[in-house]
Parts: C-alpha cells; sequence; structure tokens
C-alpha cells in the first residue's frame, strides 16, 4: 500500500485497502472516521479543485452513485437519513494543509463526506453503535473501528452497490 504523498485522495484504488468500489469517475471509500458507522468518502478519480469544476459526465456520475449510496447505507444499514457535505477547508490552512499546498497555492481535491445517521441503535459484526448526535449536526469524532467491523460494513455495501 502506497498512499499518494502529495494528495492522499489521489491514492490509486488499488493502494487503498479502504476503497471497496470505483465507477468511472469517483471511488467510494470507507471513512476511516467511523463517528457513524458506515461513514464513506466519495472521491473523485481526477485531482479536481472546485465542484463547480466537475465535467457534465463527472456531476451525473455522482448523483448517480450517490443515490445508490444512499439506498444502501439505508437498506443494508438501517440509516434513518443521510447527510452528504464537501467541505474542502483543510486544503487552505495556512499550517499542516490537506492535501499540502502546491506551488504556494491550496490544492484541494473534490470529495464527499458521506454520513449515514441512526434514530435507533445499530449492529454490525456483532458491535452495537448508537447515534448519540442524530438530529444534530454530526461532530467528527475520530472513532476506530475494528477489522471485523470494516469489512462487515464494506461486504453490505458492496452488495447493493454492484460496483467492483
Amino acid at each position: 500500500m502506497q498512499l499518494d504523498p502529495v494528495c492522499v485522495s489521489c491514492t490509486s484504488p488499488e493502494d487503498d485497502p479502504l476503497t471497496f468500489a470505483v465507477s468511472q469517475f469517483w471511488k467510494v471509500v470507507l471513512h476511516p472516521d467511523q463517528s457513524v458507522p458506515g461513514a464513506l468518502l466519495l472521491v473523485s478519480l481526477r485531482h479536481v479543485a472546485k465542484v463547480g469544476e466537475l465535467d457534465e459526465r463527472e456531476a451525473l456520475e455522482f448523483f448517480a452513485l450517490y443515490r445508490l449510496i444512499e439506498a444502501a447505507l439505508e437498506n443494508e444499514l438501517g440509516a434513518s437519513m443521510v447527510n452528504v457535505s464537501c467541505l474542502r477547508n483543510w486544503a487552505y490552512r495556512e499550517d499542516n494543509a490537506d492535501p499540502p499546498w502546491l506551488d504556494g497555492r491550496p490544492n484541494p481535491h473534490v470529495h464527499w463526506h458521506v454520513a449515514p445517521r441512526y434514530a435507533r441503535p445499530v449492529a454490525i459484526a456483532g458491535d452495537r453503535f448508537v447515534d448519540g448526535q442524530f438530529g444534530e449536526e454530526l461532530i467528527w469524532r475520530g472513532e476506530r473501528v475494528g477489522r471485523d467491523v470494516q469489512r462487515e460494513i464494506i461486504d453490505r455495501l458492496s452488495v447493493h452497490l454492484g460496483l467492483q
């Protein structure tokens, strides 16, 4: 595994063990922070800085893929609703930018944080998860889960998505 040293979002899918589905223009990555189980990143395969710079095919495929992801999270994990956000804030920090600045300028890479929200507890791989912030804006807490939980989430969502 070799994460891209300049932009982790540019890491090729085969080099990222948390990438579990790839379409023509996007990859689906299990978010390392599982503050809510099934949190994902939907990352453009092309390094593009702004949502407005996506071409029409990328934008259309984003919405088609998002619909599949939303349905998978609801049907496979029991999400009550799904939050989605494109932030890019870290790329603009003067100190410790992520990804690092390039040629003295911010170097953002369009990606979406997809966060399923749960009105009721959810069980995954024998563990019970409670969304204690349901009905409020999600505060990411840096929650890590074991490989068995990661694997079950990936397996359940992969079946529904039908991508490789």
